[in-house]
């Protein structure tokens, strides 16, 4: 429900999430959590998060994670998927001992 996820974040000290609207949950966490960002190289000039991280007095870093494209898409050739939401259709790979480096 939407009163657990706020009661989740606000207790948080650390936040480990993909790049993606459920960020929008940083609303309710409390100044000075650590926020870790999973990212496609390709979106890194996406500041939306870190923007807002930095409103709330929140540490935020972004890991940037190696993909696997889904259904043959490729971010440099949108043509040729017939839908724009496939080119969110990837499969993040995170190199757990590079990661747990963000933890710190």
């Amino acid at each position: 429900t939407i009163k657990e996820q706020i009661k989740v974040f606000a207790e948080a000290t650390h936040i480990l999430a993909a790049h993606g609207a459920g960020l929008t949950n940083l609303l309710w966490c409390a100044k000075g959590t650590k926020v870790i960002e999973i990212q496609l190289k390709e979106f890194i000039d996406k500041k939306v998060y870190p923007i807002l991280s930095h409103h709330l007095g929140l540490k935020h870093s972004v890991y940037l994670a190696q993909t696997d494209y889904v259904l043959g898409y490729d971010l440099n050739n949108p043509k040729v998927t017939k839908t724009k939401k496939l080119k969110a259709m990837v499969n993040l790979k995170v190199n757990i001992a590079e990661l747990l480096k963000h933890l710190d």
